[in-house]
């Protein structure tokens, strides 16, 4: 299930694909909740038909699991911010 802070977002960007009557898209990641509980981060890759009215018929596709992809990019980020904290405060003190 989608994670309820997600469900807007991602609701959303459908309706807007929809409505473009765009054949593949890709959601924007988003959290999902695992049967057990956990909370994982997915991306999906969607096909959409539509009938002849340009109203979704059926959409296929996959989710890709990124959990770990978007937690070392939360790690990397802040580790970024820390060195750049320590960098700044070392100009400081050598100026």
């Amino acid at each position: 299930m989608i994670h309820h802070d997600d469900r807007a977002r991602v609701s959303e960007f459908s309706q807007s694909c929809f409505d473009q009557q765009r054949v593949m898209f890709q959601y924007v990641p988003h959290r999902y909740w695992k049967i057990n509980g956990d909370i994982s981060y997915v991306q999906v890759h969607a096909y959409v038909s539509y009938n002849s009215d340009g109203l979704p018929l059926k959409m296929v596709g996959i989710v890709r699991d990124i959990t770990e992809q978007h937690l070392l990019t939360m790690y990397l980020q802040k580790a970024i911010e820390r060195y750049d904290l320590v960098s700044k405060a070392t100009s400081e003190i050598l100026s």
